[in-house]
This record gives structure tokens, sequence and C-alpha cells, in this order.
């Protein structure tokens, strides 16, 4: 069996990010069953993640670090649209956050999802002095991904050498960058066009706003430090993806820039 992170290097990273404004990461050092949040113990630790992870703007991650503790095990929320992070403690009830600065990076290394994660993640933790272990961000097929809050930047096929390329996130990070997790498929697709044509970092502040929604076209205002641009994105059937390893290959939608001006 071809591993997915092999059966789809054809497939445009550009677009694929998941698409989640609020990211609730809690400690939790293991077990990590294949779905981390309903199978686990985390219904009976903290009870109040369960319905957080049934919002629709909502995602809850397990994570463990190098130096984790099952005593006082920490709770972070990010908001992707603010960029704030926030801690706390992992409780029963829904626990009291406080703002904190700093960057979470999170490698997905979840096994029992999919080997691809569990077996080009590793590497990435070890290599990263900062990481931190986490469970399905979303897309094995583009592993190892990465995701760094609370500015909600999704980064795919990065191996030791290309992490020291991108790491920066500066304009030499656009091949890896698979969107901002805030916004929905096509509007990544006009972000990281809009920052190609101005040469801008991925942590430049593009604002992309939607003029127009004919279904399978998609017209876009992109603005940054006084430049507009209008992005026209078109969706088609795409090409036939292996979404994880042992799955049927099924033909997935894709997003394409049409036009820019």
């Amino acid at each position: 069996m071809i591993p997915c992170s092999e059966a789809n290097l054809d497939e445009v990273l550009a677009g694929t990010a998941p698409t989640r404004r609020y990211w609730w990461v809690i400690e939790h050092p293991g077990p990590w069953p294949a779905e981390a949040i309903t199978e686990s113990v985390v219904g009976d630790t903290t009870p109040w993640a369960l319905s957080e992870n049934e919002q629709p703007d909502t995602c809850v991650l397990l994570t463990r670090g190098r130096r984790d503790s099952d005593a006082h095990r920490r709770v972070w929320k990010a908001d992707t649209q603010t960029g704030v992070l926030e801690i706390g403690s992992a409780t029963l009830d829904l626990p009291t956050l406080t703002p904190v600065d700093g960057t979470l990076t999170l490698v997905c290394t979840h096994g029992r999802r999919d080997q691809c994660c569990a077996v080009l993640g590793r590497s990435m933790v070890d290599a990263i002095p900062d990481a931190r272990e986490c469970t399905h961000i979303g897309g094995h097929r583009f592993a190892p991904t990465i995701l760094l809050l609370p500015r909600g930047i999704a980064l795919g096929r990065l191996g030791i050498r290309e992490w020291e390329v991108a790491r920066s996130l500066g304009t030499e990070a656009l091949p890896y960058f698979r969107g901002r997790v805030d916004l929905e498929a096509p509007s990544q697709i006009a972000d990281i066009e809009a920052r190609r044509a101005w040469d801008l970092s991925l942590t430049d502040d593009v604002a992309i706003v939607l003029l127009r929604d004919d279904g399978d076209d998609r017209f876009y205002r992109a603005s940054w430090s006084g430049n507009t641009g209008l992005v026209h994105v078109t969706r088609s059937e795409g090409a036939t993806i292996t979404a994880s390893c042992g799955a049927e290959p099924r033909p997935t939608p894709t997003w394409t820039v049409t036009r820019w001006e």
C-alpha cells in the first residue's frame, strides 16, 4: 500500500487548510484513540470539550509535550480571527482563561487516525524545540502537517529541511502554506494569491472580502496596506485523491484562481 502522503504529491496545497475560527487545545498525554475527543477520557475530565467540539466554528485538539504532567493539565483557546491566545487549567467546568503571548506550534502525530502523521510527524516534533504533538488537524495526505496558533496558519509537506526554510513564515514559506484556518477554502485561495502577487509573508495582514458568490465562482476583494486587488476563484471537480492511508480514491473539488487584477 502506498502511503497517502506519497499518493497525493500532485495535489495542490493551497486552499486545503481546515476551517475553524476557535481552537481548544487540551493537554492529554494519552493514549489517543482514533476519535480522540469522543472515545477518550476527555468526557470525564473536561466534559465541556464535547459540546465545544460540536460547534461548527470550533475544533478541540489533544496535545502532549515533552514535560507534561497529568497533575496540572493546561488548556489553551485560540481565536484565529483576532489572534488572541488564552490559557487556563483543565477542569470539569468551562475553564477561566487568561490571555498569553506566544505561539503554539502543533504537529499532528495522531497515529490511530493515519500512519503518515505518526511516522512523519514524529520526526518534526523531535526537530522543533518548542513543538507539541497533537491529534488530527486535518489532511493526513499532507503530512507532516503543522498548525500555528493563534494566527491559524496551516502548513503541510514540511520535512526538517523544509521547516528550516519556512519557519520564518516569509515569502519562502508560501509553497508549504495550506491557508488560514479562519477562512473557507475559496477565501484561502484568494488570500494566498494576494500574498503571491504582492510578495507578502504569511504574517502580513491581508483582508479578504467576498463581493459575489455565484456558486462555482467567487469574487473577492483583497486589501493590504493601501493596495487592493480583485480575485476571481472558480470551483472544479479537481483530481482524484486518497484522503487517508487505506482509503478508496475519490474525486475532490478544488478552487483555483481564474483572474487577478
